[in-house]
Formats: C-alpha cells, structure tokens, sequence
C-alpha cells in the first residue's frame, strides 16, 4: 500500500512541475488609438518581448516608428527607427 502511495504521489508532483513548466504567456494589449485619414498609432501594453509600454505609428497601413513610452526614445537601437522591417497592418 505504502508503494503505490509513493508512486501515486510522484505522478502527482511531476504532473504539477510539468503545469508550472509551460506556463502560458500573456500577449501584449494592443489598442488602436488614433486613426485619422492615412495614419493610424496603435498602443501596447507591456509583455515578455518588450517590457514596456510602446506606441506604433502607421502611415498608408505601413509601419514608420515604434516609440517607447518610458524613455521616449525608438524601440530599436537603430537612432532614425523607419521603415526597418517589413511590418504591416493586418
């Protein structure tokens, strides 16, 4: 009885280890928050790729800056930030 309590007992650990182990991540937030004639500046909240808040500038639905909230600086490291990548509205 002691042994397969024993057992019972690891398969419960394990299977909690392996719960915690592939935790779901939270997506950033994103809300659209000006949308006037060609341009178009959407919001996004803080999450595991960037930790801090952003904003992303559009123009002509193609993506021109990201702007960090907590700095006022790019989000990149690049000092001009437009058009690198190929971004786009969906």
């Amino acid at each position: 009885m002691f042994k397969i309590l024993k057992v019972l007992f690891s398969f419960v650990l394990i299977f909690i280890i392996f719960l915690n182990t592939f935790e779901q991540v939270d997506a950033a937030s994103r809300s659209k928050i000006y949308d006037k004639g060609e341009w178009t500046v959407y919001y996004d909240s803080p999450d595991n790729a960037k930790t801090y808040p952003h904003l992303h500038f559009y123009k002509s639905k193609k993506h021109i800056y990201c702007l960090r909230l907590d700095n006022l600086e790019a989000c990149d490291s690049t000092g001009k930030n437009e058009n690198k990548g190929n971004y786009s509205l969906r």
